[in-house]
């Protein structure tokens, strides 16, 4: 981890830098997905990485809803997959997760 330090030393080109400019980014925008996503992508540098760690974030947190349905439907029609499908299949693997854990957490308390 030092040797990786030391070759970013001064630069935010590196994963590690990512995250956190994302996340300053997603607190400034008020965590309003639009915002961040555009707020990231005008930041610079690896802005895409940073972007896309950005839109997530917000995404997992305010919804799809929370897009601009034009985003939405450019996004529907460019990708091969089914997003939606997709997004639905982790929502019930989170759901079914926090439910073991919750059933987990009752039993010891």
């Amino acid at each position: 981890m030092l040797r990786l330090r030391k070759l970013a030393a001064g630069r935010l080109d590196r994963a590690f830098d990512f995250v956190p400019a994302a996340l300053g980014l997603f607190l400034v925008a008020g965590g309003d997905p639009r915002e961040t996503i555009v707020g990231c992508v005008n930041f610079g540098r690896d802005c895409d990485s940073v972007a896309s760690i950005g839109g997530h974030v917000s995404g997992a947190l305010r919804g799809v809803e929370a897009l601009p349905g034009e985003w939405r439907r450019v996004l529907t029609a460019a990708s091969p997959f089914d997003l939606t499908d997709a997004a639905r299949g982790v929502e019930r693997a989170l759901r079914a997760e926090l439910a073991r854990q919750q059933a987990r957490l009752g039993a010891v308390g």
